[in-house]
C-alpha cells in the first residue's frame, strides 16, 4: 500500500499535498532499502563523460557537471561545498550523498530522494538545453509542473522566474485581456513511456497547478488559479479535489470563492443595467428593468457567466440580442459600457480577497 501524501502548512495555516503518495521520502527509502547505484542505468541523453557528479534517481543515473548545478542552484552550491561526515550528506531538501556508495566510476553520487525521475530529468534538460523550455513556447503540463516545483525546491531563480512568466500568460496577475490566450496556446499533450499519447486536460492541470503553487509559495499565481478551479462545474471540483487528496481547507477556499463569484456575477447585472435610474425614454427604462429581471431570475440564461467572461463579453453578455439592447437609449448604453470597465477594475483588484488571500501587493512579491 502506498504511504499517505505528506502535507505542508500553507500561508493561512492550512495544508496541502507535499509529496505524491507514491513517492518515497528519505526516511522511507533508508528504512525499506534502496536500489544499488550499480543496478541503475545511465540516462540516454544526460550522461556526460566529462561530467563531475552523478545524480541518482530510482530509475536513472545522470552524469552532469558540478559547475552547472552550483552556478544555477544555491541549494546544490551549498550541498556540494558541504563537508561529508561518516553518515554522508543529507540536506534540508532530502537530497542525500551516501558515504557508503558515494563514488561511481570515480565520480561522487548524490541520491535524489523525494524527487521523481521525471522531475529530475525536466530540471536538468532545462539547464542544459535552452530549447527544452522557454516562456511563451508551448510545453507539456508535466514539464511546467516539474519546473515550478524543482526550481523552487532547489532555488534555481532563472528557471523559476521563466516558468512563472509562462504561467502568468494565462493565470495572470494583471487584468488586461482575460481571454487573449487559451490554455491550449501554452500547454499541449505528451507521450507516455510506452509511446501512447496523453491529451492535455486543462481542468486537471489547473488543480495540479494549484497544489504545486501552494507547495512552492508561488503566491502571485494563486488568485487566478483559484478562480479557474472555482468556475468549474461542482462535480468536477469535488472529483478533482478527491483525486488529488486536497485538504478540506483548500476545498473550502474554492467553494467559498465560487459562492462569492456568483454574487459578483449578479452584481454585474445591477451595475450595468442600473434599473433604479430613470431616463427621458420610458421604453429604455422598461427594457433595462426587464433585462435585469431576466438576469436575476436566470430567465433566458442557464446561469450568469462568471466575472471574467462577463467582462470579456461586455454589455452583450447581458443585453442578449441586438434588438433588445437597441431599445435602450444611447446615454444608458454609454453608462453601461463605463460600468463594465469599472466593474472589471473592481473585480480584479478584489480577486485575492474573494479567496481569502489578502491583496495583490503582498502576493506579487515572488
Amino acid at each position: 500500500m502506498n504511504p499517505p501524501a505528506k502535507r505542508v502548512k500553507l500561508m493561512d495555516g492550512s495544508s496541502t499535498s507535499n509529496i505524491p503518495p507514491d513517492a518515497h521520502t528519505l526516511e522511507d527509502a533508508l528504512q525499506h532499502g534502496k536500489p544499488s547505484v550499480s543496478d541503475l542505468k545511465h540516462h540516454d541523453v544526460l550522461w556526460y563523460e566529462d561530467g563531475s557528479i552523478v545524480l541518482a534517481t530510482d530509475v536513472h543515473l545522470y552524469c552532469v557537471h558540478k559547475s552547472i548545478l552550483a552556478s544555477n542552484s544555491t541549494v546544490f552550491k551549498d550541498m556540494l561545498t558541504m563537508p561529508m561526515n561518516t553518515e554522508g550528506i543529507i540536506d534540508s531538501q532530502g537530497t542525500h550523498m551516501d558515504k557508503e556508495e558515494d563514488i561511481y566510476e570515480g565520480k561522487p553520487v548524490v541520491r535524489m530522494f523525494g524527487d521523481s525521475d521525471e522531475n529530475v530529468y525536466h530540471l536538468l534538460m532545462t539547464l542544459y538545453d535552452r530549447n527544452f523550455f522557454r516562456a511563451g513556447k508551448r510545453t507539456t503540463a508535466s514539464i511546467a509542473l516539474s519546473l515550478l516545483v524543482m526550481s523552487s525546491k532547489y532555488d534555481v531563480p532563472v528557471i523559476r522566474t521563466e516558468i512563472i512568466e509562462h504561467l502568468k500568460r494565462y493565470y495572470s496577475c494583471n487584468f488586461t485581456n482575460p481571454y487573449e490566450l487559451e490554455l491550449k496556446d501554452l500547454f499541449c499533450g505528451s507521450k507516455s513511456s510506452d509511446g501512447r499519447a496523453n491529451n492535455f486536460d486543462g481542468e486537471e492541470f489547473t488543480f495540479l497547478l494549484l497544489d504545486a503553487a501552494l507547495r512552492t509559495s508561488t503566491l502571485s499565481l494563486l488568485p487566478a488559479i483559484y478562480y479557474e478551479c472555482a468556475v468549474l462545474p461542482l462535480g468536477k471540483i469535488l472529483s478533482l479535489s478527491r483525486k488529488l487528496s486536497f485538504e478540506p481547507e483548500v476545498v473550502e477556499k474554492i467553494m467559498h470563492g465560487r459562492e462569492r463569484l456568483s454574487k459578483l456575477s449578479y452584481l454585474f447585472g445591477a451595475n450595468t443595467l442600473h434599473p433604479q435610474v430613470k431616463c427621458a425614454y420610458p421604453a429604455c427604462l422598461e427594457m433595462r428593468t426587464e433585462l435585469f429581471f431576466n438576469w436575476i431570475n436566470c430567465l433566458s440564461y442557464k446561469h450568469p457567466e462568471f466575472p471574467k467572461k462577463l467582462v470579456s463579453g461586455g454589455f452583450a453578455s447581458i443585453a442578449g440580442t441586438t434588438e433588445m439592447g437597441g431599445k435602450m437609449c444611447p446615454r444608458c448604453i454609454g453608462k453601461a459600457g463605463v460600468a463594465v470597465v469599472e466593474y472589471a477594475a473592481t473585480f480584479w483588484s478584489s480577486l485575492p480577497t474573494v479567496f481569502g488571500l489578502g491583496d495583490w501587493a503582498n502576493l506579487n512579491r515572488d
